[in-house]
């Protein structure tokens, strides 16, 4: 091979070599920048979504102080037992007034439903949408450690039969202790729909592949964007979602 042939091949050998390094840095340069500015956009908008969520939760919390503080249910539970199951005009009387704190005291919040978890007292009246036996809730896994711990409310999954049809549909619930007669074990439930809330944590999602998920202070899973994701998951992440930062990581 003759020597100006050689010079020809190292020359374009190392414009080749000097190509595919400058592609690379310009591969990683603009990666790296895609990168930030999807941070940034994703930062933002959880930012946003957990302000729009802690707004609404402190309303949830609030109104349902404000239905378990109410004069209604003290003069309710004021009344004897006998007094009430043998008088169906004061079980009325008593409903009307308890569906009345319930209506009023969720009127101003939306796509938001609550429900009134009283004793067998009141059997003649219990509707099992706005009224309900507080002995439903004894099948429930969280309910037990809920009455003996010292909390007043907990969220919890669970779902909602539609009160015209046999559908069931998912949703997230606050429960609250009723304290003015703890013997009665009354409670109360302030609940939303899954569909609503997964709305509002899609908007938080930064990539098409992403997740968004609510979880509880007890490592409960609430909600998600992803009907797939699982409590094991966040179990055996448990140390990256307890950072109190944000970070990225590659998860599998």
């Amino acid at each position: 091979m003759k020597l100006q042939q050689k010079y020809f091949l190292s020359y374009l050998f190392f414009i080749s070599l000097f190509s595919v390094f400058l592609i690379g840095l310009m591969t990683f340069f603009f990666t790296n920048q895609s990168r930030k500015e999807l941070r940034t956009s994703a930062e933002k908008t959880f930012s946003q979504t957990a302000t729009l969520l802690n707004y609404q939760f402190k309303q949830y919390l609030y109104t349902s102080y404000i239905v378990s503080s109410a004069d209604e249910l003290s003069d309710a539970q004021s009344i004897p037992d006998s007094e009430v199951k043998d008088s169906v005009g004061i079980q009325h009387r008593e409903a009307s007034s308890l569906r009345n704190v319930i209506n009023r005291s969720i009127m101003s919040l939306t796509d938001v439903q609550m429900r009134l978890y009283i004793d067998d007292s009141f059997h003649l009246i219990m509707d099992h949408n706005i009224l309900e036996d507080v002995s439903v809730l004894e099948d429930q896994p969280w309910y037990e450690d809920f009455l003996s711990d010292n909390t007043l409310t907990t969220w919890q999954r669970s779902s909602q039969t539609q009160k015209y049809s046999d559908e069931t549909l998912p949703s997230l619930s606050l429960f609250r202790k009723i304290n003015t007669d703890p013997a009665k074990g009354w409670v109360c439930e302030l609940y939303i729909g899954q569909e609503k809330l997964q709305g509002i944590l899609s908007n938080a999602t930064p990539t098409a592949d992403g997740i968004v998920f609510l979880q509880s202070d007890d490592d409960i899973l609430l909600s998600s964007t992803n009907e797939g994701f699982s409590e094991d998951f966040l179990s055996s992440h448990r140390d990256s979602f307890h950072k109190g930062s944000m970070d990225w990581e590659l998860f599998s």
